[in-house]
């Protein structure tokens, strides 16, 4: 019996575990941030539930700056915000 292996990705906004297809996938390329709603885009990523509520965590507690690395501005996690708003419950 062979078992299959099911990606595992950790929500940035709550901490929980869930199976990557479950989650929304934040990209990072150079100085690009950018929602990856494919989950195929290169370089660094960063996941979040369809939780509306994970969503506001990640953005009132600025998650994405450890996740990359770096400062993010106001303005791109409003822009994120703003579209991936709609996938959220």
């Amino acid at each position: 019996m062979s078992s299959s292996h099911l990606p595992i990705r950790e929500c940035i906004g709550c901490g929980g575990k869930f199976l990557k297809s479950d989650l929304l996938r934040i990209g990072k390329q150079k100085d690009r941030i950018f929602f990856d709603p494919g989950a195929k885009a290169q370089g660094r990523g960063a996941y979040l539930c369809k939780n509306f509520n994970c969503l506001t965590q990640c953005v009132k507690r600025k998650k994405l700056n450890r996740a990359f690395r770096q400062n993010v501005s106001e303005e791109t996690y409003q822009n994120l915000a703003e579209e991936m708003g709609r996938f959220c419950e």
